[in-house]
């Protein structure tokens, strides 16, 4: 693992790495173009991948609201391996790079769905690299993600753009003191955060809570 790491930092070292191909490798689902009400922006965990089984269900809710999902696949550009456990190999170089695919795919749904709403969600490691965008959406939700980027009780998501931070109490990438971080970071009358008793890393939407949030985070953005 070592050796493949330091080879994918060679490579990403010795070039210009693009951005643009995580979004041109997009998955979309839901609603035919042109009977979108809006757009979710889905930002992947560390393991990449679409819209699994366990996700799939949580992804509907925006689509019964009318909402297309797009699942952009940040390993489609040049970029480090997944890091998904410690000691989190490369993973400043990994959410600098996502950071920059998730400002271009932005650029491209603003023009590709010209006028519509745009949401973003996005899951574990997704959830970081939601906290870094610091321009203008409709709302963001993070699942599997704790309040404020890398444990470092901050976040640059603006404080008039609405956000809803799910987490479970059975998540182990969750720290000790959750409650307390997220009090110090959700300090915008526009933030809000659940943490749900039992709840391991993935979202459960048979969990009424969790339906009850998201459908009053929508009711919010007029949906």
């Amino acid at each position: 693992m070592r050796k493949i790491i330091i080879a994918a930092a060679l490579m990403l070292a010795g070039c210009v790495t693009t951005v643009e191909k995580s979004y041109e490798a997009a998955q979309v689902y839901g609603p035919p173009v042109g009977k979108e009400r809006g757009v979710v922006l889905y930002l992947h965990g560390c393991d990449g991948g679409g819209l699994e089984s366990h996700k799939w269900d949580f992804a509907q809710l925006f689509m019964d609201a009318g909402f297309v999902v797009v699942v952009p696949n940040s390993f489609a550009d040049p970029r480090p391996p997944k890091s998904c456990s410690p000691p989190w190999m490369a993973k400043s170089q990994i959410y600098s790079i996502r950071d920059r695919q998730t400002k271009y795919a932005l650029k491209q749904i603003r023009t590709e769905y010209l006028g519509k709403t745009i949401v973003v969600w996005g899951h574990s490691e997704g959830g970081g690299v939601a906290n870094l965008i610091d321009e203008k959406v409709a709302g963001i939700v993070t699942t599997g993600y704790h309040c404020g980027y890398r444990n470092r009780a901050t976040t640059q998501i603006r404080e008039d753009v609405p956000f809803l931070a799910i987490m479970g109490t059975r998540d182990s990438y969750m720290p000790a003191a959750l409650a307390s971080t997220c009090a110090r970071v959700f300090q915008s009358p526009a933030w809000e955060y659940m943490i749900v008793d039992g709840m391991g890393h993935q979202p459960v939407v048979r969990r009424h809570e969790v339906r009850e949030a998201v459908a009053s985070f929508l009711k919010r953005l007029g949906f």
